[in-house]
């Protein structure tokens, strides 16, 4: 992951993270800016959220027996809507991670 400053006019990236979270294609991403949370969910069955500042994973959770397709966080109500390939919507009290 890298970050691009927008004072250098985002010419120049500075490499935040350097660590393979998933094994398979991450189809959604959020980051929380006040916990530096990076929220991941891969077609690997599995959600992760990942401490950018600490550089560590403080939850991996594998939802199902299918790849998971989608992530929509509720920001009011820290929740984490994911949907897998099979139908299934998972709900996650995030607050919690």
């Amino acid at each position: 992951m890298f970050k691009v400053p927008y004072e250098l006019n985002y010419i120049k990236a500075d490499e935040v993270l350097n660590h393979k979270l998933h094994e398979s294609r991450v189809m959604g991403v959020y980051f929380d800016s006040n916990f530096s949370l990076l929220h991941t969910i891969s077609e690997d069955k599995f959600y992760k959220a990942y401490n950018i500042s600490k550089n560590e994973e403080v939850c991996k959770i594998q939802l199902g027996q299918a790849g998971l397709t989608y992530l929509k966080i509720d920001e009011d109500f820290k929740r984490a809507f994911i949907s897998s390939r099979n139908g299934n919507v998972y709900v996650l009290d995030i607050f919690r991670v």
